[in-house]
């Protein structure tokens, strides 16, 4: 019996993994070429607002997926979260009208900030893995792997804006970014068709409103370093692909390069991390504070660098350091949590980072202003995260 639970639960992730590995490549192609493919028509304040409003659609989601999920069940909450980003790359494939590309942007959940975590992690994702493997260690393994194959297959993302230069050399720039909008829509619906295969999880919410009280309190607690993590991102990487154009004139080959460097970084340390699943929940809040705190730093250098290659350089450290915070907090912030209460948790922890995250539409008049705003705001913003993160968490009490 023991044995048939396993093998099951092996099967799953091997879906799983197989489902994050074709929404990763969909949605950093996504996130990586929207900034670039709206400056076809419009200016950089409106791109700014358009994402903004995309981020609150996206907070709507994440938080009605977390309450459902724990009533209806976690792979049913990541099966219908696929649908918007489906729904809003369709549209982007097949229609040139300015409306309704914004109307898609706006809706499909495929604005944001272009992080290697972007298209490894969506509603119900923690709380599935939690349910099925309850051990913390476990956990981090499997949190690390999703990470790291995710960071892996966001080169795939990346490697579609290089190789859009030159495989449609001859078309119009919008018209090749329409055909990969297609190809990223069909990734997922194979993404979706991958997730139908696995396990069905059993929701086992209490009658309760919302969560336990010590859930609340937990959760509270990660929402506070959420917030100024999540406001810096906003700021500083929503529209990055958009300043890197701005600042220095890159191409959108040479975006992607830069990306596809930070996703390889990002999946290598992603993968390192599951080496420090047995450390203690002090030293994975330890690194996973340290870690923002440190990429918000590196945000504030970059603000100021002469070149895009001192840029790049830059920020393929920040990825390397990114990657080894992310699956540790990940575990961290539903340790404290009631098994019953996993989705709502989940989803108010991410409904934090999202809301703060509209300040994307800030960073548009704030680069209009001056260049350097968004990334020295952003910076200073995600480094008091970090701190603020390690201080409220750090307590053997949790």
């Amino acid at each position: 019996m023991e044995n048939s639970l396993k093998d099951n639960r092996d099967r799953t992730f091997r879906f799983l993994i197989l489902s994050r590995t074709l929404r990763s490549i969909a949605t950093i192609f996504a996130v990586l070429s929207l900034p670039l493919y709206l400056l076809y028509f419009t200016d950089v304040e409106t791109i700014g607002i358009v994402f903004a409003i995309s981020g609150l659609v996206t907070l709507f989601i994440t938080l009605g997926g977390g309450f459902l999920g724990d009533r209806i069940g976690y792979k049913k909450v990541l099966m219908l979260v696929e649908l918007p980003s489906i729904a809003g790359l369709t549209i982007l494939a097949l229609f040139q009208s300015h409306l309704l590309i914004l109307l898609a942007v706006a809706i499909g959940g495929t604005a944001g900030t272009p992080g290697a975590m972007r298209g490894a992690f969506s509603p119900g994702i923690t709380p599935y893995v939690a349910t099925l493997w309850k051990d913390q260690s476990q956990r981090v393994k499997k949190l690390s792997m999703i990470t790291a194959v995710g960071s892996f297959s966001a080169l795939g993302g990346s490697g579609l804006l290089i190789m859009k230069n030159f495989i449609f050399a001859g078309l119009p720039g919008d018209e090749s970014f329409r055909f990969l909008y297609g190809v990223s829509a069909v990734l997922m619906v194979a993404s979706l068709i991958s997730l139908s295969m696995m396990i069905t999880d059993r929701p086992k919410k209490r009658n309760v409103l919302i969560m336990q009280k010590s859930s609340g309190i937990y959760t509270m607690k990660v929402v506070a370093g959420n917030m100024f993590n999540g406001a810096g991102l906003g700021l500083a990487i929503a529209l990055l692909p958009a300043w890197l154009s701005l600042r220095f004139g890159a191409s959108s080959q040479t975006v992607g390069e830069i990306f596809t460097g930070s996703y390889l970084f990002t999946g290598i340390s992603s993968y390192l991390a599951s080496r420090l699943s047995d450390l203690g929940r002090e030293k994975h809040v330890l690194i996973g504070g340290l870690s923002r705190t440190f990429q918000g730093i590196l945000l504030v250098v970059i603000a100021f660098m002469p070149s895009l290659l001192l840029v790049a350089s830059v920020y393929f450290v920040r990825s390397l350091i990114a990657g080894y915070g992310a699956p540790l907090r990940t575990a961290v912030n539903v340790q404290g949590i009631s098994e019953g209460d996993y989705g709502s948790a989940s989803s108010i922890q991410g409904v934090s980072m999202r809301a703060a995250q509209t300040t994307s539409g800030a960073s548009g008049y704030l680069m209009a202003y001056d260049i350097s705003l968004p990334l020295l705001g952003g910076g200073i913003l995600q480094g008091i995260g970090g701190l603020v993160y390690y201080w409220i968490l750090k307590s053997r009490d949790q």
